[in-house]
Protein backbone atom coordinates (compact mmCIF):
# COMPACT_ATOMS: atom_id res chain seq x y z
CA UNK A 1 0.00 0.00 0.00
CA UNK A 2 2.85 2.32 0.84
CA UNK A 3 4.37 1.61 -2.52
CA UNK A 4 1.08 2.41 -4.30
CA UNK A 5 0.86 5.70 -2.42
CA UNK A 6 4.34 6.68 -3.57
CA UNK A 7 3.44 5.83 -7.17
CA UNK A 8 0.24 7.90 -6.97
CA UNK A 9 2.16 10.87 -5.59
CA UNK A 10 4.69 10.53 -8.39
CA UNK A 11 1.91 10.52 -11.01
CA UNK A 12 0.34 13.66 -9.50
CA UNK A 13 3.67 15.47 -9.50
CA UNK A 14 4.23 14.40 -13.09
CA UNK A 15 0.82 15.63 -14.32
CA UNK A 16 0.68 18.91 -12.35
CA UNK A 17 3.05 20.90 -14.62
CA UNK A 18 0.89 20.03 -17.63
CA UNK A 19 -2.29 21.15 -15.84
CA UNK A 20 -0.67 24.42 -14.83
CA UNK A 21 0.61 24.83 -18.36
CA UNK A 22 -2.93 24.35 -19.72
CA UNK A 23 -4.29 26.99 -17.31
CA UNK A 24 -1.57 29.42 -18.26
CA UNK A 25 -2.30 28.76 -21.91
CA UNK A 26 -5.97 29.68 -21.41
CA UNK A 27 -4.97 32.89 -19.63
CA UNK A 28 -2.50 33.66 -22.39
CA UNK A 29 -5.23 33.17 -25.02
CA UNK A 30 -7.49 35.61 -23.22
CA UNK A 31 -4.71 38.11 -22.82
CA UNK A 32 -3.88 37.79 -26.51
CA UNK A 33 -7.51 38.50 -27.43
CA UNK A 34 -7.48 41.62 -25.28
CA UNK A 35 -4.29 42.81 -26.97
CA UNK A 36 -4.87 41.86 -30.60
CA UNK A 37 -8.48 40.68 -30.96
CA UNK A 38 -11.26 42.21 -33.03
CA UNK A 39 -13.99 44.27 -31.43
CA UNK A 40 -16.57 41.43 -31.25
CA UNK A 41 -13.99 39.07 -29.71
CA UNK A 42 -12.92 41.58 -27.09
CA UNK A 43 -16.46 42.59 -26.09
CA UNK A 44 -17.50 38.94 -25.87
CA UNK A 45 -14.50 38.14 -23.66
CA UNK A 46 -15.15 41.16 -21.43
CA UNK A 47 -18.76 40.03 -21.06
CA UNK A 48 -17.59 36.53 -20.12
CA UNK A 49 -15.14 37.90 -17.55
CA UNK A 50 -17.90 40.08 -16.12
CA UNK A 51 -20.18 37.07 -15.66
CA UNK A 52 -17.32 35.14 -14.07
CA UNK A 53 -16.56 38.11 -11.79
CA UNK A 54 -12.98 37.59 -12.91
CA UNK A 55 -10.60 40.42 -11.94
CA UNK A 56 -7.43 38.77 -13.26
CA UNK A 57 -7.39 40.84 -16.43
CA UNK A 58 -8.46 44.22 -15.01
CA UNK A 59 -5.17 45.87 -15.95
CA UNK A 60 -5.36 44.48 -19.48
CA UNK A 61 -8.96 45.66 -19.86
CA UNK A 62 -7.98 49.09 -18.57
CA UNK A 63 -5.25 49.20 -21.24
CA UNK A 64 -7.88 48.37 -23.85
CA UNK A 65 -9.98 51.29 -22.64
CA UNK A 66 -7.07 53.76 -22.64
CA UNK A 67 -5.90 52.76 -26.12
CA UNK A 68 -9.21 52.68 -27.99
CA UNK A 69 -11.53 55.28 -29.45
CA UNK A 70 -14.14 52.65 -30.26
CA UNK A 71 -17.36 53.59 -28.37
CA UNK A 72 -18.57 49.97 -28.25
CA UNK A 73 -15.37 48.85 -26.52
CA UNK A 74 -15.48 51.82 -24.16
CA UNK A 75 -19.06 51.10 -23.16
CA UNK A 76 -18.24 47.42 -22.65
CA UNK A 77 -15.34 48.31 -20.34
CA UNK A 78 -17.48 50.85 -18.46
CA UNK A 79 -20.08 48.15 -17.85
CA UNK A 80 -17.34 45.76 -16.70
CA UNK A 81 -15.93 48.14 -14.09
CA UNK A 82 -19.42 49.31 -13.08
CA UNK A 83 -20.34 45.73 -12.20
CA UNK A 84 -17.27 45.59 -9.94
CA UNK A 85 -17.91 49.08 -8.52
CA UNK A 86 -14.29 49.76 -9.43
CA UNK A 87 -13.38 53.50 -9.51
CA UNK A 88 -10.59 52.97 -12.07
CA UNK A 89 -12.47 55.08 -14.65
CA UNK A 90 -13.53 57.81 -12.25
CA UNK A 91 -11.48 60.55 -13.96
CA UNK A 92 -12.83 59.63 -17.38
CA UNK A 93 -16.38 59.70 -16.04
CA UNK A 94 -15.98 63.15 -14.50
CA UNK A 95 -14.33 64.49 -17.66
CA UNK A 96 -17.07 63.08 -19.89
CA UNK A 97 -19.91 64.46 -17.80
CA UNK A 98 -18.27 67.87 -17.70
CA UNK A 99 -18.36 68.05 -21.50
CA UNK A 100 -20.59 65.24 -22.84
CA UNK A 101 -21.34 66.76 -26.21
CA UNK A 102 -18.32 65.18 -27.94
CA UNK A 103 -19.42 61.63 -27.08
CA UNK A 104 -22.13 59.34 -28.38
CA UNK A 105 -25.37 59.32 -26.43
CA UNK A 106 -24.90 55.63 -25.56
CA UNK A 107 -21.43 56.38 -24.14
CA UNK A 108 -22.75 59.20 -21.93
CA UNK A 109 -25.52 56.93 -20.66
CA UNK A 110 -22.93 54.24 -19.89
CA UNK A 111 -20.86 56.81 -17.99
CA UNK A 112 -23.93 57.87 -15.98
CA UNK A 113 -24.58 54.23 -15.08
CA UNK A 114 -20.94 53.85 -14.07
CA UNK A 115 -21.07 57.01 -11.93
CA UNK A 116 -24.20 55.68 -10.25
CA UNK A 117 -22.61 52.29 -9.53
CA UNK A 118 -19.54 53.77 -7.82
CA UNK A 119 -21.56 56.51 -6.05
CA UNK A 120 -19.64 59.29 -7.77
CA UNK A 121 -21.22 62.22 -5.93
CA UNK A 122 -18.64 64.63 -7.37
CA UNK A 123 -20.48 64.25 -10.68
CA UNK A 124 -23.73 65.87 -9.49
CA UNK A 125 -22.79 69.45 -10.51
CA UNK A 126 -22.04 68.24 -14.03
CA UNK A 127 -25.28 66.27 -14.14
CA UNK A 128 -27.22 69.37 -13.18
CA UNK A 129 -25.46 71.25 -15.95
CA UNK A 130 -26.58 68.57 -18.40
CA UNK A 131 -30.16 68.93 -17.18
CA UNK A 132 -30.00 72.69 -17.67
CA UNK A 133 -29.38 72.11 -21.39
CA UNK A 134 -32.10 71.73 -23.98
CA UNK A 135 -31.07 68.28 -25.18
CA UNK A 136 -33.32 65.39 -24.15
CA UNK A 137 -30.99 62.63 -25.39
CA UNK A 138 -29.87 61.49 -21.95
CA UNK A 139 -32.07 63.62 -19.71
CA UNK A 140 -34.00 60.63 -18.35
CA UNK A 141 -30.83 58.79 -17.33
CA UNK A 142 -29.31 61.97 -15.89
CA UNK A 143 -32.40 62.50 -13.72
CA UNK A 144 -32.32 58.90 -12.54
CA UNK A 145 -28.61 59.18 -11.64
CA UNK A 146 -29.14 62.47 -9.82
CA UNK A 147 -31.91 60.79 -7.83
CA UNK A 148 -29.41 58.13 -6.69
CA UNK A 149 -26.43 60.44 -6.04
CA UNK A 150 -27.97 63.77 -5.13
CA UNK A 151 -28.31 65.70 -1.89
CA UNK A 152 -30.91 68.01 -0.36
CA UNK A 153 -29.56 70.79 -2.55
CA UNK A 154 -30.18 68.65 -5.63
CA UNK A 155 -33.71 67.92 -4.40
CA UNK A 156 -34.45 71.64 -4.21
CA UNK A 157 -33.00 72.02 -7.70
CA UNK A 158 -35.35 69.32 -9.01
CA UNK A 159 -38.40 70.97 -7.42
CA UNK A 160 -37.46 74.24 -9.10
CA UNK A 161 -37.04 72.37 -12.40
CA UNK A 162 -40.47 70.81 -11.96
CA UNK A 163 -42.06 74.24 -11.77
CA UNK A 164 -39.77 75.87 -14.34
CA UNK A 165 -39.62 75.87 -18.13
CA UNK A 166 -39.20 72.36 -19.54
CA UNK A 167 -38.15 71.92 -23.18
CA UNK A 168 -40.15 69.85 -25.66
CA UNK A 169 -43.77 69.31 -26.59
CA UNK A 170 -46.52 68.47 -24.10
CA UNK A 171 -45.79 64.74 -24.17
CA UNK A 172 -42.06 65.27 -23.64
CA UNK A 173 -42.72 67.72 -20.81
CA UNK A 174 -45.00 65.21 -19.07
CA UNK A 175 -42.36 62.46 -19.33
CA UNK A 176 -39.66 64.77 -17.98
CA UNK A 177 -41.86 65.84 -15.06
CA UNK A 178 -42.56 62.18 -14.27
CA UNK A 179 -38.81 61.47 -14.29
CA UNK A 180 -38.19 64.46 -12.00
CA UNK A 181 -40.80 63.18 -9.57
CA UNK A 182 -39.25 59.70 -9.62
CA UNK A 183 -35.83 61.23 -8.85
CA UNK A 184 -37.32 63.17 -5.94
CA UNK A 185 -38.78 59.94 -4.64
CA UNK A 186 -35.33 58.35 -4.66
CA UNK A 187 -33.76 61.31 -2.86
CA UNK A 188 -36.34 61.23 -0.02
CA UNK A 189 -35.42 64.79 0.91
CA UNK A 190 -37.76 66.12 3.59
CA UNK A 191 -36.95 69.64 2.37
CA UNK A 192 -39.34 68.96 -0.54
CA UNK A 193 -42.16 67.64 1.67
CA UNK A 194 -44.54 70.60 1.41
CA UNK A 195 -44.29 70.82 -2.36
CA UNK A 196 -44.77 67.07 -2.89
CA UNK A 197 -47.83 67.00 -0.62
CA UNK A 198 -49.25 69.93 -2.55
CA UNK A 199 -48.74 68.05 -5.82
CA UNK A 200 -50.27 64.83 -4.46
CA UNK A 201 -53.42 66.73 -3.38
CA UNK A 202 -53.74 68.77 -6.59
CA UNK A 203 -56.74 67.35 -8.46
CA UNK A 204 -55.84 69.38 -11.55
CA UNK A 205 -52.41 67.71 -11.78
CA UNK A 206 -51.66 64.69 -13.96
CA UNK A 207 -52.57 61.43 -12.16
CA UNK A 208 -49.16 59.82 -12.73
CA UNK A 209 -47.39 62.91 -11.36
CA UNK A 210 -49.64 62.84 -8.29
CA UNK A 211 -49.04 59.11 -7.85
CA UNK A 212 -45.27 59.54 -8.02
CA UNK A 213 -45.49 62.34 -5.46
CA UNK A 214 -47.54 60.09 -3.18
CA UNK A 215 -44.96 57.31 -3.39
CA UNK A 216 -42.20 59.83 -2.69
CA UNK A 217 -43.78 61.26 0.46
CA UNK A 218 -44.43 57.73 1.68
CA UNK A 219 -40.73 56.93 1.41
CA UNK A 220 -39.83 59.89 3.61
CA UNK A 221 -41.18 58.08 6.66
CA UNK A 222 -42.99 61.08 8.16
CA UNK A 223 -46.14 60.12 10.15
CA UNK A 224 -47.90 63.13 8.63
CA UNK A 225 -47.98 61.19 5.33
CA UNK A 226 -50.52 58.65 6.62
CA UNK A 227 -53.63 60.89 6.51
CA UNK A 228 -52.53 62.31 3.14
CA UNK A 229 -52.13 58.87 1.60
CA UNK A 230 -55.27 57.52 3.27
CA UNK A 231 -57.28 60.33 1.69
CA UNK A 232 -55.67 59.57 -1.66
CA UNK A 233 -56.80 55.94 -1.39
CA UNK A 234 -60.41 57.18 -1.59
CA UNK A 235 -59.82 58.55 -5.10
CA UNK A 236 -61.63 56.91 -8.01
CA UNK A 237 -58.41 56.67 -10.05
CA UNK A 238 -56.77 53.25 -9.47
CA UNK A 239 -53.34 54.72 -10.22
CA UNK A 240 -53.65 56.95 -7.17
CA UNK A 241 -55.03 54.14 -4.99
CA UNK A 242 -52.10 51.95 -5.97
CA UNK A 243 -49.64 54.72 -5.12
CA UNK A 244 -51.35 55.29 -1.78
CA UNK A 245 -50.90 51.62 -0.83
CA UNK A 246 -47.27 51.68 -1.94
CA UNK A 247 -46.63 54.79 0.14
CA UNK A 248 -48.39 53.38 3.22
CA UNK A 249 -46.32 50.19 3.04
CA UNK A 250 -43.53 52.14 4.74
CA UNK A 251 -45.55 52.55 7.95
CA UNK A 252 -46.67 50.21 10.74
CA UNK A 253 -49.23 52.50 12.37
CA UNK A 254 -52.78 51.10 12.65
CA UNK A 255 -54.17 53.72 10.27
CA UNK A 256 -51.73 52.67 7.54
CA UNK A 257 -52.30 48.94 8.08
CA UNK A 258 -56.07 49.43 7.95
CA UNK A 259 -55.87 51.03 4.50
CA UNK A 260 -53.48 48.34 3.22
CA UNK A 261 -55.95 45.64 4.29
CA UNK A 262 -58.70 47.48 2.41
CA UNK A 263 -56.46 47.26 -0.65
CA UNK A 264 -57.04 43.48 -0.77
CA UNK A 265 -60.70 44.14 -1.52
CA UNK A 266 -60.12 46.70 -4.27
CA UNK A 267 -61.74 46.09 -7.65
CA UNK A 268 -58.51 46.89 -9.54
CA UNK A 269 -55.90 44.13 -9.59
CA UNK A 270 -52.87 46.44 -9.37
CA UNK A 271 -54.16 47.83 -6.08
CA UNK A 272 -54.50 44.27 -4.78
CA UNK A 273 -50.97 43.47 -5.95
CA UNK A 274 -49.68 46.55 -4.15
CA UNK A 275 -51.46 45.42 -0.97
CA UNK A 276 -49.95 41.96 -1.35
CA UNK A 277 -46.47 43.44 -1.69
CA UNK A 278 -47.11 45.74 1.29
CA UNK A 279 -48.12 42.76 3.43
CA UNK A 280 -44.63 41.38 2.94
CA UNK A 281 -42.87 44.53 4.10
CA UNK A 282 -41.34 44.45 7.56
CA UNK A 283 -43.15 47.56 8.80
CA UNK A 284 -46.58 46.25 7.81
CA UNK A 285 -45.89 42.70 9.00
CA UNK A 286 -45.38 44.00 12.55
CA UNK A 287 -49.07 44.86 12.86
CA UNK A 288 -50.72 42.97 10.03
CA UNK A 289 -52.94 40.10 11.27
CA UNK A 290 -51.68 36.55 10.88
CA UNK A 291 -54.28 35.88 8.19
CA UNK A 292 -52.69 38.64 6.12
CA UNK A 293 -49.04 37.63 6.30
CA UNK A 294 -49.60 33.91 6.71
CA UNK A 295 -50.78 33.58 3.14
CA UNK A 296 -47.19 33.93 1.93
CA UNK A 297 -46.44 30.50 3.40
CA UNK A 298 -49.21 28.96 1.30
CA UNK A 299 -48.67 30.73 -1.99
CA UNK A 300 -45.49 32.14 -3.42
CA UNK A 301 -45.50 35.73 -4.57
CA UNK A 302 -45.48 34.60 -8.18
CA UNK A 303 -48.47 32.26 -7.86
CA UNK A 304 -50.39 34.91 -5.89
CA UNK A 305 -49.76 37.37 -8.68
CA UNK A 306 -50.99 34.89 -11.27
CA UNK A 307 -54.18 34.32 -9.29
CA UNK A 308 -54.92 38.01 -9.00
CA UNK A 309 -54.21 38.61 -12.68
CA UNK A 310 -56.35 35.59 -13.59
CA UNK A 311 -59.20 36.98 -11.52
CA UNK A 312 -59.01 40.29 -13.39
CA UNK A 313 -59.04 38.58 -16.80
CA UNK A 314 -61.65 35.97 -16.02
CA UNK A 315 -64.31 38.27 -14.60
CA UNK A 316 -64.32 40.32 -17.82
CA UNK A 317 -64.77 37.39 -20.22
CA UNK A 318 -68.04 36.27 -21.77
CA UNK A 319 -69.97 33.75 -19.75
CA UNK A 320 -71.05 30.47 -21.35
CA UNK A 321 -74.81 30.45 -22.07
CA UNK A 322 -76.74 28.65 -19.37
CA UNK A 323 -73.68 27.56 -17.46
CA UNK A 324 -73.40 30.37 -14.91
CA UNK A 325 -69.63 30.38 -15.28
CA UNK A 326 -67.31 31.45 -18.08
CA UNK A 327 -65.31 28.90 -20.06
CA UNK A 328 -61.96 30.06 -18.67
CA UNK A 329 -63.32 29.56 -15.13
CA UNK A 330 -64.39 26.02 -15.98
CA UNK A 331 -60.89 25.28 -17.33
CA UNK A 332 -59.32 26.86 -14.26
CA UNK A 333 -61.37 24.65 -11.94
CA UNK A 334 -60.83 21.40 -13.84
CA UNK A 335 -57.13 21.84 -14.66
CA UNK A 336 -55.68 23.48 -11.59
CA UNK A 337 -58.00 22.18 -8.88
CA UNK A 338 -58.40 25.69 -7.48
CA UNK A 339 -61.62 27.51 -6.77
CA UNK A 340 -62.64 29.72 -9.71
CA UNK A 341 -62.06 33.45 -9.26
CA UNK A 342 -65.68 34.46 -8.69
CA UNK A 343 -65.60 32.43 -5.48
CA UNK A 344 -63.30 35.02 -3.99
CA UNK A 345 -64.45 38.20 -5.73
CA UNK A 346 -65.12 40.78 -3.03
CA UNK A 347 -63.16 38.80 -0.42
CA UNK A 348 -59.61 39.51 0.65
CA UNK A 349 -57.02 37.22 -0.83
CA UNK A 350 -56.43 35.34 2.39
CA UNK A 351 -60.06 34.19 2.51
CA UNK A 352 -59.65 32.70 -0.94
CA UNK A 353 -56.49 30.92 0.10
CA UNK A 354 -58.11 29.56 3.24
CA UNK A 355 -61.04 28.16 1.21
CA UNK A 356 -59.01 26.96 -1.78
CA UNK A 357 -58.59 23.47 -0.32
CA UNK A 358 -62.32 22.84 -0.13
CA UNK A 359 -62.89 22.32 -3.83
CA UNK A 360 -66.34 22.26 -5.42
CA UNK A 361 -67.48 19.15 -7.27
CA UNK A 362 -66.51 19.13 -10.91
CA UNK A 363 -69.24 19.44 -13.50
Amino acid sequence: MKRLGIIALFVVLLIQPFVLSAEQTEDEKRREILQFGLEPEITELIGTLQKEENKTFNDDILNVFNSTKNPVLRESVLSFFAAQKDPALKDFALSTLTDPWDFKTSTVIAVLSYAESISLKEATPSIRKILDGESNEYRAKALSTLGKLGSAEDARYLVESLDGDIPGDDKQKLIIRQNIMAALGELRAVETWDRLVEIAKDTDENAVIRATAATAIGKMGKPEAIPVLSALFEDTDPVLRTAAIEGLSNYSEPGAVSVVLQGFKDSYYKVRLAALAAAGNTNIRKRCPTSCTGQRTILSRRSSTRLLMRQERTTTRRRMPGSGICSSTRRLRTRSGLRPPQYFSGMILTEFIRNSRRLPSRP
